[in-house]
């Protein structure tokens, strides 16, 4: 197993999956669709599933060596998951691509709100805090069922520096640092490699973008140049169920502003920790580091408040 997308759901994991799927050389096998059996505390089944692929696949036509992976946008928040690639899987490497809070949090709403319909979600201000009241991690086994009913929307889940500093990448030994972090979770110190993305470089337009393709090659030790990033063009017809259609929320009227200011706190400390520990270890790679600050800076910001901060909305479209 050489690579698995990690991140988040609603933060660019189906595009990079599909991404990596369509290397233009043959090089990569991504799983078509969401792999999640480390979460579930079962590495055989990945195992399983992927012997058949690799005695097929293993070789390219020229005899390349066939890099294997598969995405699962919940392994980092996950109870066991980490612990199974750390005893099993410690060579393999993890994309992760991170998005602002505010943005991440509508569209997760969102798309709960819409794929799930008639099941009704949660007003945004009940959804303040962890997703589930005792239990700092995501349940894989009741996302319709869980108490809580929020379907596994909170804005715990947008603190990525808590769920990214379990990889055990940095120091953790000052009090600034600790005071971060602030969670209950397992650290899991392992040695796999990371590369992290902030969202908007999957967009070609952004300038952030520019070296991701050829960072991401090298990243994954691949031969043959992936495809360039190509311009987003907007689908003409996205929702069709009208009556789901007016189950979702747009973030920025009045009655979420509560949620949004948590949200705005959360990408602040997460952008710091980011910033300053996370991308410092060796063993965490970025594409264009100073742009990727730059768009980090931006997440102190609520995208709702200033004219100028609707050029965090770029990525919407993820």
């Amino acid at each position: 197993l050489d690579f698995v997308v990690v991140d988040y759901p609603k933060a660019g994991s189906t595009f990079l999956m599909n991404y990596l799927r369509k290397h233009v050389g043959n090089e990569t096998y991504v799983y078509n669709g969401e792999l999640c059996d480390m979460d579930k505390n079962r590495p055989d089944r990945i195992v399983k599933d992927f012997y058949h692929h690799h005695i097929g696949n293993r070789r390219t036509q020229d005899g390349r060596t066939v890099k294997f992976g598969f995405k699962c946008p919940k392994e980092l928040e996950s109870e066991y998951a980490l612990t199974n690639y750390a005893r099993y899987f410690p060579e393999t490497k993890f994309i992760v691509s991170i998005r602002h809070p505010v943005l991440w949090f509508q569209s997760y709403y969102n798309f709960r709100a819409y794929h799930r319909f008639p099941v009704k979600m949660p007003p945004t201000k009940n959804l303040i805090g962890p997703c589930e009241l005792g239990y700092p991690y995501i349940p894989w086994n009741c996302t319709k069922t869980c108490p809580s009913r929020n379907q596994h929307v909170c804005t715990n889940r947008a603190n990525f520096h808590h769920t990214l500093s379990r990889l055990g990448k940095t120091p953790m030994s000052s009090r600034e640092e600790k005071d971060l972090l602030m969670h209950d979770m397992e650290i899991v110190p392992m040695k796999n490699k990371v590369f992290i993305m902030e969202s908007r470089q999957l967009i070609v337009e952004n300038s952030a973008s520019k070296h991701l393709s050829r960072d991401l090659q090298e990243f994954l030790g691949l031969e043959h140049k992936l495809r360039p990033l190509r311009p987003y063009v907007k689908r003409t017809s996205i929702y069709s169920n009208d009556k789901a259609v007016a189950r979702m929320i747009d973030i920025c009227e009045e009655e979420h502003k509560e949620v949004r200011d948590v949200l705005v706190r959360n990408g602040k400390d997460a952008a710091k920790w980011i910033k300053e520990y996370f991308i410092e270890s060796p063993e965490v790679y970025v594409s264009l580091k100073k742009e990727f600050i730059a768009l980090l800076d931006d997440w102190g910001m609520d995208p709702c408040e200033e004219k100028d901060n609707r050029r965090l909305w770029s990525d919407i479209h993820l």
